[in-house]
């Protein structure tokens, strides 16, 4: 099968069982019928958000009729695999959902992302699913210190003195912030003396 919208044969050759070419005769094909194999680009499915981790993407139903997806927004996607028409979306974990995985014989999928657990879906919906309006809008997360963005070394080194910090002292006590902002302050002062020095 090829891919797109409306899958067609890879190629205009005939196949039999065994996987080799059948005998045809290529003189009763007209030129036209020969143009009517065109090759497609690949079908796209949008709507999931891949920006964080890898996402896992199956295909999904009895006769693999659509196609599932996990998304930095902590949903699951399915789409239609013929046009891409997305039919589902499903809150599924408080992060993200990396992995999707159907199951071979029977209309069942499990899901797992950032959160310490394992979901599995079954389809019992009696109505339609309406799909939600705000799909391209990612939530907002909570998230500890390691998924923020850094936009500078010291940014990094002051989350690092910060979490050490609250390791070694509960109590928060001054000394250790002092202690902590003056090693940093001689990190800094180091790195800035080692920029312009190349030898």
């Amino acid at each position: 099968m090829g891919l797109g919208p409306n899958p067609a044969p890879a190629s205009p050759v005939p196949m039999d069982s065994d996987g080799g070419e059948m005998e045809t005769d290529h003189t009763a094909a007209s030129p036209s019928d020969m143009d009517a194999v065109v090759k497609v680009g690949p079908q796209v499915y949008k709507g999931h958000k891949n920006r964080e981790t890898v996402k896992g993407v199956n295909f999904f139903g009895p006769k693999c009729e659509y196609v599932v997806s996990g998304s930095d927004c902590g949903r699951i996607f399915i789409w239609k695999k013929k046009n891409g028409e997305l039919i589902r979306v499903m809150e599924a974990d408080k992060d993200v959902v990396n992995c999707i995985e159907s199951h071979p014989h029977t209309t069942v999928l499990a899901s797992s992302g950032i959160e310490s657990d394992i979901k599995i879906w079954t389809p019992k919906a009696i109505d339609r699913a309406t799909l939600p309006t705000n799909i391209e809008k990612l939530r907002p997360k909570a998230r500890g210190w390691m998924y923020h963005r850094m936009s500078s070394p010291q940014d990094l080194m002051l989350q690092l003195f910060s979490f050490q910090r609250q390791r070694t002292s509960p109590d928060g006590d001054g000394e250790n912030s002092a202690a902590g902002g003056e090693l940093l302050d001689l990190i800094l002062t180091f790195n800035a003396n080692s920029d312009g020095s190349s030898g």
